[in-house]
């Protein structure tokens, strides 16, 4: 600690930072579960259970460094921050199975209700067909980029779910500059919530943010440190399955 990079950053940032998409819910296939289940408690399908734990069996691959670390016996080397929706945690302890890391290596998880789903009535049970229309008009074009700013009745606009999802990631880099140092950072969160964290870093604009789509089930996006201490996206068979995430852009993060 106390070294430092080009334009000088710190050299105790994580190497890398995952960012990791809950695994198929319930929600996922079947639209009626939220007439009866808060979005917050809709859990995870065997099949999103298996995801969970093959992303984590990738993660070996994905994060070398920390798991050689904590493979040596280091404490504390990875740092997990989780939304605090059923599907994250259980995804999250899937990840965790699946990587098998010795105890220890692990921080304790931090849960950020900033990274929760964006709410569409409250964060309650929703009408009939509602989740319906909801995913009908995210695939629309004919709002275009307005849909960024529109505001569900009793929910939030993408742009208020960006207004707290930029608090939380402004947390997380807060949280390196206190011991223990991580070697990763492993983020479980939502689709949405995953692609406004890649536009706040990237300073994407609405334009570009409207023309991504989310990750599939337990896609996993890596960010990796650069000489100059900023993160770019890293190109990994791994980690991106074409068409999942709009990768013309990753380039150009990077600069």
């Amino acid at each position: 600690r106390g070294r430092a990079l080009a334009h000088g950053f710190p050299d105790w940032r994580p190497r890398r930072v995952v960012l990791v998409r809950h695994g198929e819910s319930e929600g996922n296939v079947d639209d009626a579960i939220y007439r009866g289940t808060p979005d917050a408690e809709v859990a995870l399908t065997a099949r999103g259970r298996a995801q969970a734990e093959r992303a984590g069996a990738a993660l070996r691959r994905l994060l070398p460094d920390a798991t050689r670390a904590a493979e040596r016996g280091e404490q504390g080397c990875v740092q997990v921050v989780v939304s605090p929706y059923l599907r994250t945690r259980q995804t999250l302890e899937g990840l965790l199975r699946g990587w098998a890391l010795p105890d220890g290596a692990v921080q304790p998880p931090r849960q950020d209700p900033r990274l929760r789903e964006q709410e569409f009535s409250g964060g309650l049970q929703l009408d009939d067909g509602a989740m319906q229309r909801v995913k009908e008009d995210r695939k629309s074009e004919e709002w275009g980029s307005a849909k960024f700013f529109f505001r569900f009745p009793d929910g939030e606009s993408g742009a208020d779910v960006y207004d707290r999802s930029t608090q939380a990631l402004d947390s997380i880099f807060r949280s390196w500059d206190k011991p223990p140092e991580p070697r990763a950072t492993l983020i479980v969160a939502h689709g949405l919530l995953i692609r406004l964290l890649l536009m706040r870093y990237f300073k994407w604009t609405v334009d570009q943010f409207d023309g991504l789509r989310n990750p599939p089930n337990c896609g996993v996006v890596v960010l990796e440190r650069t000489p100059t201490g900023h993160y770019e996206l890293v190109h990994n068979r791994v980690a991106y399955r074409e068409g999942d995430l709009m990768t013309c852009f990753t380039a150009e993060a990077g600069k």
